[in-house]
């Protein structure tokens, strides 16, 4: 009878050796996929997402820039309008010919 019992630990020993690498397997595995999803994540991100960010970014900086050029431009276009209007009044007012009306 002490024989079968020891064939029986013998048995049940292998087996649960035998679970024990596979649960160690299965879990490794589990913890090498999580970090090479979390790499493909990352790489998604740096792939898919920056770039647009990217763009965006150079999109609205070159609204800032076109906006401020095209103020300039508003700007520049009135002073010359007052000045022309001021030029005329001047010269008026120097030779002392003022337009008649009537």
């Amino acid at each position: 009878m002490g024989q079968n019992l020891g064939a029986w630990v013998t048995l049940l020993s292998l087996a649960v050796i035998v679970l024990l690498a596979i649960l160690a397997v299965r879990r490794t595995q589990a913890k090498l996929l999580w970090r090479l999803r979390n790499r493909l994540i990352v790489t998604y991100v740096f792939i898919g997402v920056i770039p647009v960010i990217l763009l965006g970014v150079l999109a609205a900086g070159s609204f800032y820039l076109f906006a401020g050029q095209f103020a300039t431009f508003i700007v520049t276009t009135g002073l010359e309008s007052e000045l022309s209007t001021l030029d005329a009044t001047t010269s008026a007012t120097a030779t002392g010919s003022w337009p008649s009306y009537g």
